[in-house]
């Protein structure tokens, strides 16, 4: 990531045993994994590279929508995917692309909204459809934005630093 990145900040890293209830967070103090919400310990790297990505984000503080943080979170997925060689291959990410027109369709009419409507944080996800596809859907935006520029190091700069998500749409 530092490679990638050289403004990357390596925080400490925290693996502790929780309530199920996060798999990992990322605070001032360093990120913090809970390991208990792993199947398997193969799967942590990837876990602590996107609260990582998180760490060094250097987006507005403020009340987010779902494109915002849909962006956010997605932008954690894509970069980390980037240093760890770790494809995202997950139910939301195999539906989303099965699913990719409708699904940005029906984006768009609510990407402004400042509730989530169960594209994020495993709520709420309309019934036949997996958890957390706002994750898939800022993946993807932001891996358009990556491909489209030429200088590589210039486009991850810029997803790291968003000042205005509409815009970087």
């Amino acid at each position: 990531f530092e490679k990638m990145y050289p403004e990357a900040v390596s925080p400490p890293s925290y693996f502790v045993i929780g309530a199920f209830n996060s798999g990992g967070t990322s605070k001032e103090s360093g990120l913090i994994i809970g390991v208990e919400t792993q199947q398997s310990i193969r799967s942590i790297p990837a876990l602590v590279a996107h609260e990582l990505v998180h760490y060094n984000q250097n987006y507005p503080r403020e009340k987010n929508t779902l494109l915002a943080q849909s962006i956010i979170e997605g932008s954690a997925e894509f970069v980390s995917e980037l240093f760890t060689d770790s494809p995202k291959n997950g139910k939301n990410f195999q539906y989303g692309r099965l699913n990719e027109k409708a699904l940005c369709e029906e984006f768009v009419k609510i990407m402004n909204d400042t509730k989530y409507h169960g594209w994020l944080y495993g709520v709420n996800a309309p019934e036949g459809r997996p958890r957390d596809l706002g994750y898939w859907i800022g993946y993807e935006i932001c891996k358009a934005y990556y491909s489209k520029l030429e200088n590589k190091s210039q486009a991850l700069t810029e997803i790291l630093n968003i000042e205005d998500f509409r815009s970087f749409l």
